[in-house]
């Protein structure tokens, strides 16, 4: 007799993102302690790449229900929910977590409605926000309510993420609970040492200043911020290179912009990687750069911690709770160009400073960015919750 707690994770899809790899953590953390955890997933599709393969690879049941997809779309939505409800009756799971916004509200209510004795959510990133429309916006904090209401506990990777979610009354704080995304550290203090091979790879020379960005080429990531300061940054650091990892939609479009702002040359788009040599490109960087309107926690921040790169962030969401101006990084108002370029040219300026920054933040990251500390705080929460019960 299997005594071990079912648990069904769920999320729409799983691309190469923050909040794939926390989930995909997760399970195989959880299943190496007291649970049966499965992974329910719409299909994986677009350019940003994909972590099945890798999923599967950990020895992680998956099974993926055709009509979950990332675009509302009322019909495949509503079949997307009895699918999900039927998957959940069958499994007789004893919690189901859900990942990601779709898959949040749907996999939350069919929970629901399926009986599921423990219903938790993870905020890898609200669904809503202040860059979108006004109607767009009171939809999904609607939605968000409906689901919260549901939900025995809600974990979110930010501070900030859940006191927004407080303050628009999506669920009452008793039911909230502060979860960093764990990483693998020992893979980003592994690969510092890889710095000259991967900079040859490249074809950059050892002396020349890379500002990075991880990111996949999509909508708020805010790729355009940075080449639109591009020209200024190379008017006083001409030998400066700009390094992208990822790709997605707007590749095209971005890769325009920096031709028609004679930039082009300086710019190496590196398109999808391996996941697990993203920490060997970091290694050839100098300084992060995330220009995102949107995000939980940037997981940049603490790898650029890790490997002690200096990290330029937009102030959104979790980001001030890590990143200090002149301390352990540098904040920036968001889409403000102009301090943009001025906080990357002063940590090109003043390199000791920008490395007394990241000495700062090394410490917080590989005692609050453990997978192992990830999972035991989940754990915590599920077994909460089932003596509640």
């Amino acid at each position: 007799m299997n005594s071990k707690i079912k648990v069904l994770h769920i999320i729409t899809r799983l691309i190469v993102g923050g909040a794939q790899e926390n989930t995909m953590l997760t399970i195989a953390g959880l299943n190496d302690l007291s649970y049966d955890a499965k992974l329910l997933s719409g299909p994986t599709t677009g350019p940003e790449g994909e972590i099945v393969t890798e999923v599967i690879g950990k020895g992680i049941e998956l099974s993926i229900t055709p009509n979950l997809v990332r675009n509302i779309n009322p019909l495949k939505d509503l079949r997307a929910f009895f699918d999900i409800y039927h998957f959940i009756k069958a499994g007789k799971y004893q919690i189901v977590h859900t990942h990601s916004s779709k898959a949040g509200i749907l996999g939350r209510l069919a929970a629901y409605f399926a009986g599921v004795p423990v219903i938790v959510h993870t905020i890898h990133g609200l669904p809503y926000h202040p860059f979108q429309n006004f109607l767009i916006n009171l939809f999904y904090i609607i939605a968000e309510k409906i689901a919260g209401y549901v939900s025995d506990s809600i974990i979110a990777v930010s501070s900030n993420n859940a006191e927004n979610a407080i303050s628009k009354h999506i669920a009452p704080r008793f039911k909230f609970t502060v979860i960093r995304s764990g990483m693998k550290i020992p893979r980003f203090q592994a690969a510092a040492v890889k710095r000259t091979e991967m900079r040859k790879q490249l074809k950059i020379s050892k002396d020349t200043k890379v500002l990075g960005v991880i990111a996949r080429l999509f909508h708020l990531k805010g790729h355009k911020y940075l080449i639109r300061i591009a020209p200024n940054i190379l008017k006083k650091y001409p030998d400066v290179k700009f390094l992208f990892i990822g790709d997605g939609i707007l590749r095209e479009r971005l890769e325009n912009l920096a031709t028609s702002l004679r930039v082009r040359d300086r710019f190496i788009f590196a398109g999808l990687i391996p996941r697990d040599q993203v920490p060997d490109y970091i290694s050839a960087m100098d300084i992060i750069v995330h220009p995102s309107l949107r995000e939980g926690l940037a997981r940049v921040i603490p790898q650029g911690f890790i490997m002690e790169k200096p990290v330029v962030i937009f102030d959104i969401d979790g980001a001030n709770e890590l990143v200090k101006s002149f301390k352990t990084g540098m904040l920036v108002e968001p889409r403000d160009t102009e301090s943009l370029e001025k906080a990357i040219i002063y940590l090109l300026d003043n390199p000791d400073n920008a490395a007394e920054m990241v000495s700062r933040g090394k410490n917080i990251a590989i005692t609050q960015f453990t997978e192992d500390k990830m999972v035991n705080d989940i754990n915590k929460v599920y077994q909460k919750l089932i003596k509640r019960r």
